[in-house]
């Protein structure tokens, strides 16, 4: 079977966890969106730090043009911190999840600021390129990942989120649940086929359905916590005790992705 989509949003999270922004375009890299989740914060023991302790996170949005990191914060037009994307100082061995990698500290002043945003000691820390967290050991395949929990793209339907809208009393925006690429003219959970999504340059697969955590509950504008979605999605899109909205996929062919442009989706029966 073959359905035909547009591409309705990108977004990428330049730091893990922290608000991310929205594009018109963007390079699609073998690790994701070009810039998407390249740093991260670490706690003491240099374990990844997420809005699932820090809910204010949500608050700071990052974005990235000409090399230059900015983050400010939601809710005021000023620049809380800017630093060039190739400052790096420390080596320090990190921690995401079950998997150990090298990063870079950013800086010290840096990382100072965010500790005093949080209140707890952190780092800032990016990616170090040559020492790459592959997709092996969760997905059986040949990959590289950045600072994403488990795959370098998110993918999720508009189709999907209406459909979970329409079983809640208060809708929920896109933003609770993070994607990097929204599609619109599929039908609902498309992505739950594992398909491959063929744009004018680049070819995703998808790898699989996501597992959602406590984070879809922060009101990303806000965050404020509640209990939806994860309420209503245990109701129906639970599987062994984990509940799953949206699809993990990978470029198995890199290119430019843009909003607006038409996607094949190609299911498993015909590929």
């Amino acid at each position: 079977m073959m359905e035909q989509a547009t591409i309705q949003d990108l977004f990428i999270y330049p730091i893990k966890s922290l608000g991310g922004a929205r594009l018109e375009s963007a390079q699609l890299e073998a690790k994701g969106l070009r810039h998407d989740r390249r740093w991260m914060l670490v706690d003491e023991q240099q374990r990844h730090v997420t809005q699932r302790e820090f809910p204010t996170l949500s608050l700071l949005s990052v974005s990235v043009k000409n090399d230059q990191v900015k983050i400010q914060h939601k809710h005021s037009a000023e620049v809380r911190l800017q630093f060039d994307a190739q400052l790096r100082t420390e080596l320090m061995d990190v921690t995401v999840w079950k998997d150990s990698c090298q990063a870079w500290e950013v800086s010290k002043e840096i990382s100072d600021w965010f500790s005093q945003y949080l209140q707890t000691p952190v780092k800032l820390v990016g990616q170090f390129e040559q020492d790459d967290r592959t997709l092996e050991n969760i997905f059986n395949v040949e990959g590289a990942v950045s600072f994403a929990d488990e795959a370098p793209l998110l993918v999720v339907s508009q189709e999907s989120l209406d459909d979970l809208n329409s079983k809640l009393d208060t809708p929920l925006p896109m933003d609770r649940f993070r994607p990097n690429i929204v599609l619109v003219g599929a039908s609902a959970y498309t992505e739950d086929e594992l398909p491959v999504i063929k744009g004018e340059d680049y070819q995703l697969q998808v790898l699989g359905k996501t597992a959602r955590c406590v984070v879809t509950t922060t009101n990303q504008e806000t965050a404020e916590v509640g209990k939806e979605p994860l309420v209503t999605l245990n109701q129906y899109r639970n599987e062994g005790g984990k509940v799953y909205f949206g699809a993990h996929a990978y470029a198995t062919k890199t290119g430019s992705v843009k909003i607006g442009e038409k996607v094949q989706i190609i299911h498993r029966s015909t590929h």
